[in-house]
């Protein structure tokens, strides 16, 4: 489902784990795709899938000729975390806590990106990709 209002873009899109939900915004010429991400009872996510799709998305906001302001990813569950960060293609993202740690249905998991010279469609498809290959 997919629902647009100005620059805004919002909708929601399976993923193997189960379901997320994504919001697009331009915001001071940078493109912003937010998603959350809510796995289904008894299933999870390895926070490093979610490491690997935010290489992905660095390298594709790269490849199309966009500059990566930052890609996150961030999960928390019952006094679990990780956090992982890239502002660049080819480095290596910045990881803290445990990145091998599989959330589940209670998780709190969370998902940015910003780019700039890239547009919304671009961003989004690029998001998608990932995170439904993750």
């Amino acid at each position: 489902m997919a629902a647009h209002s100005g620059h805004g873009h919002r909708e929601s899109f399976a993923v193997p784990c189960g379901e997320a939900f994504l919001e697009a915004h331009e915001h001071d010429q940078a493109m912003t795709v937010s998603v959350a991400i809510c796995p289904e009872e008894g299933a999870s996510i390895v926070f490093e899938e979610l490491v690997e799709a935010l290489r992905s998305i660095a390298s594709g906001i790269e490849a199309t000729g966009g500059i990566v302001g930052h890609v996150k990813a961030f999960a928390r569950q019952d006094g679990a975390f990780a956090h992982a960060s890239a502002t660049e293609a080819g480095r290596e993202p910045d990881c803290e806590g445990d990145v091998s740690f599989a959330f589940g249905f209670d998780a709190d998991i969370q998902f940015v990106a910003i780019a700039l010279l890239l547009g919304q469609d671009e961003l989004i498809s690029l998001c998608k990709s990932a995170l439904v290959n993750a």
